[in-house]
């Protein structure tokens, strides 16, 4: 908690979130691996935590074997897991080049919504007479 509050302090959204009361955020970074849309560093002590990860489908939660860590594996999947939910990150759709460049994918414009957007044609009724 304290981390959270000198992050804020200096003016950066921090907030809690855990990877152990559920395995959403596992089962995520997982979807990501598998789809090619996350790229990891290459990090002797990442991947062995993730090699030796384990499903407690009895907790329903991801665990490491007895003298393990996953300190680390929950610091990637809490980031990864945070920045797929937050709208923030969301608004921004690209990614980083091989210079380490971000590269923006042009999204297509969405409708303006709120009082001031136009209003659309409004189709012709046809209605039946039935006699």
């Amino acid at each position: 908690m304290e981390s959270i509050q000198s992050l804020k302090k200096a003016g950066i959204m921090a907030q809690k979130l855990s990877v152990d009361r559920t395995v959403e955020p596992y089962e995520y970074l997982k979807r990501c691996f598998y789809q090619d849309r996350i790229t990891m560093v290459n990090n002797e002590r990442l991947l062995r935590e993730f090699a030796h990860l384990e499903l407690n489908s009895a907790k329903n939660k991801v665990d490491h074997p007895p003298r393990g860590s996953k300190d680390v594996a929950d610091a990637v999947c809490g980031a990864v897991y945070a920045a797929s939910q937050s709208r923030l990150v969301r608004a921004v759709v690209g990614y980083l080049d091989n210079d380490g460049e971000l590269a923006v994918v042009p999204r297509k414009k969405q409708r303006p919504t709120g009082k001031h957007r136009q209003q659309g044609k409004r189709r012709p009724q046809r209605y039946k007479i039935r006699a």
